[in-house]
């Protein structure tokens, strides 16, 4: 009876670190949950309003559309109290992007970017502050137009 019990308890140990040890995945399309990749990556592709947010534990990844075909990147690493944001030093096509996302959803390890990447640590809120310009952007114009 006694090894059943201690079994149990292992059982439950490693169960619980099996459950820990890979973050669950999260995207968003422009600030909203999506279901699946496919449905985010196609939300922004060509969207120059749209933005896409793949979070993996307590990092992420997330781009917005430029142009056509034309994206911004950034992927942030969780340093303990200090979060890194490293930016892609070009733009991505949208291929390179679709990989790069495909990648981090499926749990590969993107700290070689830190290499890469330009590490930017005076403006964690880029993306942020480009969606609330767009967001200005767009109330002034509904406000201008239906007057």
């Amino acid at each position: 009876m006694a090894e059943k019990i201690i079994l149990y308890y292992i059982f439950l140990i490693f169960y619980s670190m099996s459950l820990h040890s890979a973050p669950s995945i999260v995207w968003e399309l422009s600030g909203e949950p999506c279901e699946t990749r496919d449905q985010a990556l196609s939300g922004i592709k060509n969207n120059t309003e749209a933005f896409i947010i793949c979070s993996r534990g307590d990092e992420f990844l997330q781009a917005t559309c430029n142009s056509p075909e034309n994206y911004h990147c950034e992927i942030s690493f969780a340093g303990g109290k200090d979060r890194e944001l490293y930016m892609t030093p070009k733009d991505l096509d949208y291929s390179r992007l679709h990989d790069l996302f495909s990648r981090y959803a499926a749990g590969e390890d993107l700290s070689h970017l830190k290499k890469e990447w330009t590490l930017d640590a005076h403006k964690p809120g880029y993306i942020t502050a480009i969606v609330v310009v767009l967001a200005i952007i767009a109330v002034l114009a509904v406000i201008i137009f239906s007057s």
